[in-house]
């Protein structure tokens, strides 16, 4: 009786592993379509309560839905506009940035060198130094800061969602 019973649990331990091992491989095999899927139902759950006012206010709901998503684009559209508009504006202002960040850094190093008495060159050896090390680890300050930000965009987006 034992026999069959170890013989079950292995069998059965194993059509889950198995099991587990295919649904993550489909996963990952099919991402180019599940993602979409997944941003598409979330749009569509956040615009769900805006068309259910349109439908209240005695709009059709084909029309609503429309309405729904031409606001959406339109909206997206203007954000994304006024964030390469910036982007662009940044990037045409970055070498004089650049330059007045160096002169920045120069006096900083004057001043801490007169003030603690120590040398240029060990101020600046230290930098370099510093700067090396820093960018080994900003892949991972900036993974980091990427999941933080996405994880307050769901907060921000979804939580009003499940109390209207």
């Amino acid at each position: 009786m034992d026999q069959v019973k170890s013989e079950f649990s292995y069998s059965k331990f194993s059509i889950i592993l198995i099991g587990i091992v295919a649904f993550f491989y489909i996963l990952f095999v099919g991402q180019d379509i599940i993602v979409p899927l997944v941003f598409a139902t979330i749009i569509a759950i956040l615009l769900n309560p805006f068309v259910n006012y349109l439908c209240k206010v005695k709009v059709n709901r084909v029309f609503a839905i429309l309405i729904a998503l031409t606001l959406t684009i339109l909206l997206l559209g203007t954000l994304i506009y006024f964030i390469i508009n910036q982007a662009t504006m940044f990037s045409e202002s970055l070498p004089e940035i650049k330059k007045n960040l160096l002169v920045l850094i120069n006096e900083i190093i004057l001043w801490v060198s007169r003030t603690f008495n120590v040398s240029t060159a060990n101020i600046n050896e230290w930098i370099n130094n510093t700067k090396g090390e820093s960018m080994d680890n900003s892949s991972e300050v900036i993974g980091q800061t990427l999941g933080t930000l996405g994880g307050v965009f769901v907060l921000i987006f979804l939580l009003p969602c499940m109390y209207l």
